[in-house]
């Protein structure tokens, strides 16, 4: 939904686009009411009890899906009566209070009923010490009490705590503590920034600090359009959004140059939102050594840019992994050489160093080209509730681990059947923490031969 909201922003999406986005919409609204629980709450997995910030962020998700489509009011309101409820007793966590406070407040619950809860934000603002925290206050009380003294403070102090690069002059935000989402390091330092700089906007659509933090979110989006985890891209999609308010000023041009080559975009000052793409691989591909590269504008426009370039880096030469890392990944196959129609048997294994658990883990084992994975064998995992549920793909076979224990290893075999002749490189495996993408752990590709019988 975020997406489609920021492709909506701009002029110019394609009707077959949209039929797109409203699709995939329509997919995860469905699935969403899919992970409902007996008392109105939503839970990550089928085992484990409800949970309120997932529950908020469900009802985030259908304040913004009843902008394009019709949301069913008796989930939305089975979701506030869960988050009500839960705040009660007053023992919410921080976070937690104030994730459900601007969720209640966006869903339409009327200000007088959130009183209390307010009051409880405010009483615990003084106590804040962490970014995330604070953010999330800020975020709540800049939409639940806007006009409140207490709100003006928060947002003042949260400004102050605001992290400036030295070499770029971007603004973000640190964090010690793990998300409501589970994300750690950089993925909740962007979570973190995401709702800091929407708080920040909502209050002022011209904030200088919340600016210099969408320009560090845009540095910090990967070369697949997003931020790692989906709370991350929500939380980095929505700072954008609340920009929107923003004056582009006028009409402007981008100036993208590398090497020898130069592009031109026009950016008319009503295409707010619009994300342009330059692509050199053609008309200059990349060479050894250096490759200069500048990107400027003309004009008076709020432009963000990023450089993003794709490589492939052979296994010899790769660095080799740290040797404190949060998970380790070894891989061994039963065999090398094969016959069409024999079976492969790839057994995977993933090692959790640190003590604290690990939330979701995702293992994504290569499947060689002319083989076709064992899916009895695959299902027979998600019933022994070895793993939560997998994926299939043309290279790949994805394995979701639901919560596991601090250092515990946990083994997986994952047989295919050879059906095709074939001599060369199984494709690696990668374990990595969804909610924490930047720590991960990989294992190079292996030689295989499958020969007629």
């Amino acid at each position: 939904m975020k997406v489609l909201q920021s492709l909506r922003r701009g002029r110019g999406i394609s009707a077959k686009l949209e039929a797109e986005a409203r699709h995939n919409v329509d997919t995860g609204y469905q699935m969403a009411l899919s992970f409902e629980g007996p008392n109105g709450g939503y839970a990550w997995y089928s085992t484990h009890v409800e949970d309120a910030a997932l529950t908020a962020m469900a009802l985030e998700m259908y304040v913004d899906i009843a902008q394009v489509r019709p949301v069913d009011p008796a989930a939305t309101a089975r979701a506030q009566r869960f988050l009500t409820g839960y705040l009660a007793d007053g023992q919410a966590p921080n976070a937690v209070l104030c994730y459900a406070v601007r969720a209640l407040t966006d869903s339409g619950l009327k200000r007088e009923e959130l009183a209390r809860y307010v009051e409880e934000i405010v009483k615990r603002f003084g106590s804040l010490t962490d970014a995330y925290d604070l953010a999330q206050a800020a975020a709540a009380l800049v939409v639940a009490a806007p006009d409140a003294g207490e709100t003006a403070a928060v947002l003042k102090r949260l400004e102050r705590t605001a992290v400036s690069d030295p070499a770029t002059g971007f603004a973000h935000w640190t964090t010690d503590r793990e998300s409501l989402f589970h994300a750690s390091g950089v993925t909740a330092e962007i979570e973190t920034t995401g709702v800091a700089a929407t708080a920040l906007l909502r209050r002022d659509p011209a904030n200088a600090t919340a600016a210099l933090a969408l320009s560090w979110l845009a540095s910090k989006r990967g070369a697949d359009g997003t931020w790692g985890s989906t709370a991350a891209t929500v939380a980095a999609l929505s700072a954008f959004i609340a920009a929107d308010a923003m004056e582009t000023g006028a009409d402007c041009e981008a100036i993208v140059r590398l090497r020898e080559v130069e592009l031109r975009a026009s950016l008319p000052a009503n295409d707010d939102g619009v994300t342009r793409f330059a692509d050199f691989s053609a008309q200059c591909p990349l060479r050894p050594g250096e490759n200069d590269a500048s990107i400027s504008a003309t004009g008076s426009c709020a432009a963000l840019a990023q450089l993003i370039v794709g490589y492939r880096r052979p296994w010899a030469t790769r660095p080799a992994a740290p040797e404190k890392r949060r998970l380790r990944l070894t891989a061994k196959d039963d065999r090398q050489a094969l016959k069409i129609g024999d079976t492969l048997v790839r057994d995977v294994t993933v090692s959790f160093d640190e003590k604290r658990p690990a939330f979701m883990t995702c293992v994504r084992v290569g499947v060689p080209p002319g083989f076709v994975p064992d899916i009895m064998a695959l299902e027979e995992l998600v019933r022994s509730k070895t793993v939560d549920r997998f994926e299939t793909g043309a290279r790949f076979v994805t394995l979701y681990l639901g919560e596991t224990e601090g250092g515990k290893s946990v083994s997986l075999k994952v047989p295919m059947r050879a059906r095709l002749p074939f001599k060369g490189l199984a494709p690696e495996c990668i374990a990595w923490e969804y909610y924490a993408p930047d720590g991960r752990d990989e294992f190079p590709p292996v030689a295989i031969e499958v020969t007629a019988p």
